[in-house]
This record gives C-alpha cells, sequence and structure tokens, in this order.
C-alpha cells in the first residue's frame, strides 16, 4: 500500500488519490469482509501513513457498523469519516486549542455526504433496502467509497505537506519544549 503524497498544486491528482482511497475501501468491505466503518478507517490511516496498525484500525471502526453497532442510527462510513478526520486534524493534547480546520473539514464532510445522498442515517439510507440484502450491500459499498473518498479529499486539501502522523505530531510538540 503507498502512503497519499499530499499536493495541492495538483488538485487533479488529490481527486485521482480520493478516487483510489474510495475505490479501494468499496473493495474491503467484499475482499476483507470489513463493514463499511472498518473499510473508511482502514484505508484512510494506511493511505496516510497513520500510526493504527491495521488491527486497530478495525477495531476502532467496529463499533460504527450498521449505524452504531446495527443500531441504525449515523452511518458507520460518515462516522468512520469524521474519525479519521480527528486522528489527523484533531488536537494532539488536553486544553489543546481547537482545530478550526479539523472542524471545517468535519462541517464539509457531513454536509456533502447529506447532500449526496440525502440523509446520514443508516436506518434513512438503507430502509428501501431492508429485503434486499445484495441491493443494500450495494448501497452500502457506494456509501463506504463515497465517505472514503471525501475523507481523503478533505485531508489533501487540508495540508501543504505530507500529514505527520499524531505520533510524530506529538513527538515533535515534546521536543520544542
Amino acid at each position: 500500500m503507498q502512503t497519499v503524497v499530499c499536493d495541492t498544486e495538483d488538485s487533479a491528482s488529490n481527486h485521482e488519490a480520493a478516487r483510489r482511497a474510495g475505490k479501494e475501501a468499496g473493495r474491503f468491505i467484499k475482499d476483507k469482509q470489513l463493514c463499511c466503518s472498518e473499510a473508511v478507517l482502514l484505508v484512510v490511516n494506511q493511505h496516510f501513513g497513520g500510526p493504527l496498525t491495521e488491527e486497530e484500525a478495525i477495531r476502532l471502526g467496529s463499533g460504527h457498523c450498521g449505524g452504531m453497532a446495527g443500531s441504525g442510527c449515523s452511518c458507520g462510513a460518515l462516522a468512520a469519516g469524521i474519525t479519521a478526520l480527528g486522528l489527523f486534524l484533531g488536537r494532539c493534547s488536553p486544553g489543546a486549542p481547537k482545530e478550526k480546520t479539523m472542524e471545517k473539514a468535519v462541517r464539509t464532510l457531513h454536509d456533502t455526504f447529506k447532500k449526496e445522498f440525502g440523509a446520514t442515517c443508516c436506518r434513512v439510507l438503507t430502509k428501501k433496502f431492508m429485503h434486499d440484502k445484495a441491493a443494500k450491500a450495494e448501497s452500502c459499498r457506494k456509501l463506504t467509497s463515497f465517505a472514503a473518498e471525501q475523507t481523503t479529499l478533505l485531508l489533501l486539501d487540508a495540508r501543504t505537506e505530507p500529514l505527520p502522523s499524531p505520533r510524530d505530531a506529538k513527538k515533535n510538540a515534546a521536543e520544542t519544549v
């Protein structure tokens, strides 16, 4: 797996990198037997060289499967995208100022997702596929691909240089004290 390199001067390459991440997340549902949230978090973490192991990314995403453990609430793909934005753009220590870049990215992801699909609730998004497992699976793959693609694009657009992992950012902050 290659790490995505940020190139804000080449928007086309950002969009292509985001499309690749989206396609990969959609494939992971079937190929790796992951749920939507596990696939989004795993792909985004891997593409940006994040600090999570494959097992940690899957575990962290597991609670959001099926809209919060099957309850049908917030779409797991969207929730995992938000988690990934926090992983790379969020605060690194208690009491640190809020990260406006992260907050803007989260709002943008939420609003873009809702505009594209008309809802953010898993139950609403999958209601018409209740009695058709294949159609529901295809719908979830589309939601997953979209969430991973948009999350990747937001992360690429948020920085003008390669993103450091949260561990590197924390280490660098400690060294400057």
